[in-house]
């Protein structure tokens, strides 16, 4: 399934803390904070690790409320058939499809406010950020359709506070707004026709498409009709093929992708009866 690149899905994403956020090291007990990457000064910032595993937490509820068959943090899939959540997240046993990198604000951020904590616990007090955006980016390699529509119930979980980020939840803490910004299809492979280009660029394909039957991916993966937003661009290099939604009004640029997004839980719940009906996960490897 990782041994040969048939597509990538690249989301550069903006989250900003609309109630305040902690996310505190455990050396210190103040904010995290890493040197910025566009900047010679430390900056607070939100680590990939963290983002990875609220998502990964967002999507096992939402996983086990389709009634799928689902593992456990306590007890993952180590062999033989995969659940959803370790397809996509990996396991001891399989690497995960997903990646996301550390979300840095614009610039670097030092000095924070202190906001009390809670005064049962050792740390009475704690450094927080609100309103203040974090930029960051997600990639998953060989996605298919029911992933980009299972990726799009977890953004509106996130956007419905349904799910908090950090340290201090139960005081309200947390809470953020996920903003999209571009999103890249990329398919890889000798050469795409103008026919086939268009194709692409009007419709989203899963890896099975490009894979074929039997290669461990759904088949067939794609929509009989344009499910992607007339804006998109088609950007041809050498072996592969990107298709670009963004724009430089940032409110235009989320509502197109949040189609893109939203327009792929068909395919995400043809794969919930798919697998209600197997009674097992259906990815082998």
């Amino acid at each position: 399934m990782h041994g040969i690149l048939y597509t990538e899905l690249r989301l550069d994403f903006l989250i900003t803390p609309v109630s305040p956020i902690s996310i505190q090291a455990r050396e210190t007990g103040q904010f995290v904070r890493a040197p910025h990457p566009y900047a010679a000064e430390r900056s607070v910032y939100i680590p990939g690790g963290t983002l990875k595993g609220t998502l990964r937490h967002t999507t096992e509820h939402i996983v086990r409320r389709a009634g799928l068959a689902c593992c456990t943090p306590d007890k993952r899939c180590a062999s033989g058939t995969f659940c959803p959540v370790c397809t996509l997240f990996g396991s001891s046993a399989i690497r995960g499809r997903m990646s996301v990198t550390d979300a840095f604000p614009l610039d670097p951020l030092g000095k924070l406010p202190v906001r009390d904590s809670d005064r049962r616990s050792r740390h009475v007090s704690s450094e927080t950020v609100v309103g203040e955006g974090f930029y960051g980016s997600l990639s998953i390699r060989n996605f298919e359709r029911w992933q980009v529509g299972l990726l799009a119930q977890i953004a509106a979980r996130l956007n419905l506070a349904d799910i908090q980020i950090g340290g201090n939840r139960s005081l309200g803490m947390g809470q953020v707004l996920v903003r999209f910004r571009c999103l890249s299809l990329l398919y890889f492979g000798p050469g795409f026709d103008a026919p086939t280009e268009e194709q692409y660029r009007t419709t989203l394909h899963g890896a099975g498409e490009l894979a074929g039957i039997g290669k461990g991916f759904v088949y067939p993966d794609a929509a009989s009709l344009p499910d992607l937003p007339s804006e998109a661009m088609a950007q041809p290099g050498a072996g592969y093929l990107a298709i670009v939604i963004t724009d430089d009004d940032p409110d235009v640029a989320h509502d197109q992708i949040d189609t893109a997004l939203t327009t792929q839980a068909i395919a995400w719940g043809s794969y919930i009866r798919t697998g209600r009906q197997a009674q097992t996960p259906f990815h082998s490897k």
